[in-house]
């Protein structure tokens, strides 16, 4: 019996296995992506070793307040009541932001009497 030789190659079984490789990327790709609010942060020279504060607050560009990733649609004050005052509170605010609405952010901290506040920056 003759063997018969190919004078091409069989391309639909490579294709089957890039279609699967690039579907398990792209799912993969999409949990990587999620869990952190997209803030454009300032810049300092001395920036604080980043440790696990228990409240973050977040100010963005487009005046959302976030406590914790969770949206704050009334008062701040309110919402910061449910934190024991000796846990740290780093402040997440754009570049962008107004000054007038983060002293307000800084005043409400400050009236819930916590403690240790800081301003979350990138290095320069």
């Amino acid at each position: 019996m003759e063997e018969k030789e190919f004078d091409y190659i069989n391309i639909i079984p490579f294709v089957d296995i890039m279609l699967v490789l690039l579907a398990i990327i792209l799912a993969t790709a999409s949990f990587i992506a999620t869990g952190e609010i997209p803030v454009n942060l300032p810049a300092a020279k001395n920036k604080e070793a980043k440790s696990h504060p228990a409240v973050v607050i977040t100010l963005t560009a487009d005046n959302r307040l976030f406590l914790n990733e969770d949206e704050v649609n009334g008062r701040i004050e309110d919402s910061l009541h449910r934190f024991h005052r000796d846990n740290p509170v780093i402040i997440r605010a754009d570049k962008g932001v107004y000054v007038e609405r983060l002293i307000h952010v800084i005043d409400a901290i400050k009236g819930s009497r916590f403690g240790r506040v800081s301003m979350e920056v990138t290095g320069r």
